[in-house]
């Protein structure tokens, strides 16, 4: 035996950029439970009442859900791969935003609108250029000049516009402030989060946790639906959570909130005014709803059944829908017509003005 077959083979070493993986998971993981116990003790935190044990209990499913990605990656299991894959990308837009909303940037756009309005008016420089582009087809041998001519026009305009914007004291700014110790923390977890993330969505990543093609496709499916999850959580699963536990507080927004249990479900429930909302919404369910939905189901049965006249009578109730998209697409036809039709006279007629011009 040799010493090449002694030594163990590759497929049993962990690669570099694995152990390199579990390392920042090791690493996020104790980035949570300390911020966990910051919230907790309230040491760096300016949020107070309900939403401050909403922070913490998010970042107690953060906490748990790491833990379990640490045990599952360790085992090389799909499930490891995609708990730290869904981690590592929430970690990196939460980082971020929280790094640019420390430096101020959110609170600036109304600024860089208000700038891009009063120089809006270099956009014609831009625009002259790409016009003079669009007629260098017919400029025959100066084809390759104009279009030269037309490249650096629309970047010169695109150059002034910026200039005129205020970008460069807005990169000084920006760099200006990105320097601060605590903005500079976040990146740095931004950056490697998602790293982290994309290296756990390589092939190579799919290779070693034993990925199958299916498991493949769902994690490239949540990578894509994931800025609709993420404005769900933000702007409708998040408020509907912390409004759910405000309910179960006495909190006015300014002091410190105090639990009181379900009082606020019992005042509701011996309020006259609000049960008497309540029949009436229950009332009116009870006689609407079935009132306009009997009636529906019962014309669809017929619809569908095979009585004498049917195809008759379908036919007739069906009409009105028909007939109207009908009518639309006739009178489409009629103004598209090449002979007679309206629209397509007047595009020739812009059509052989432009070719005039050139």
């Amino acid at each position: 035996m040799t010493a090449v077959d002694a030594s163990p083979t590759v497929e049993s070493q962990a690669p570099i950029w694995f152990r390199l993986l579990m390392g920042w998971r090791l690493l996020a993981f104790l980035l949570l439970l300390s911020s966990l116990a910051g919230v907790l003790a309230r040491r760096g935190i300016v949020l107070e009442g309900p939403l401050r044990w909403t922070l913490a209990v998010a970042l107690a499913a953060g906490v748990a859900a790491g833990g379990l990605a640490i045990r599952w990656m360790a085992a090389r299991e799909h499930r490891g791969r995609l708990a730290g894959f869904v981690l590592d990308f929430l970690l990196a837009v939460i980082a971020a935003f929280l790094a640019l909303n420390r430096m101020g940037m959110f609170t600036g756009l109304d600024a860089v609108g208000e700038a891009f309005n009063r120089s809006a008016g270099w956009l014609a420089i831009i625009i002259i250029g790409w016009v003079a582009q669009g007629f260098a087809d017919r400029a025959g041998s100066a084809q390759n000049a104009l279009r030269q001519v037309a490249r650096w026009t629309m970047i010169a305009g695109g150059a002034v516009l910026l200039f005129s914007i205020g970008l460069i004291p807005g990169v000084v700014e920006f760099f200006s402030r990105a320097v601060q110790p605590e903005v500079v923390f976040l990146w740095l977890v931004a950056i490697a989060a998602g790293a982290s993330a994309r290296a756990l969505w390589t092939d190579r990543a799919a290779t070693l946790f034993g990925s199958s093609e299916r498991e493949a496709e769902t994690m490239d499916g949540l990578f894509f639906v994931a800025p609709n999850i993420l404005g769900f959580l933000a702007f409708f699963a998040g408020p509907l959570v912390v409004s759910l536990f405000i309910s179960f507080t006495e909190w006015d927004g300014l002091t410190e909130a105090r639990f009181i249990g379900v009082q606020h479900y019992i005042d509701l429930l011996s309020d006259d005014l609000f049960l008497r909302s309540l029949r009436n919404i229950l009332v009116f369910a009870a006689i609407a709803i079935p009132l306009a939905v009997g009636p529906a189901l019962l014309l669809a049965a017929l619809l569908n059944s095979k009585l004498p006249g049917m195809k008759f009578f379908r036919a007739v109730y069906f009409l009105p829908a028909i007939a109207g998209v009908v009518g639309v697409t006739l009178i489409w036809k009629q103004l598209f017509n090449s002979t007679v039709g309206y629209l397509n006279f007047i595009i020739l007629k812009v059509t052989e003005w432009i070719n005039a011009l050139g």
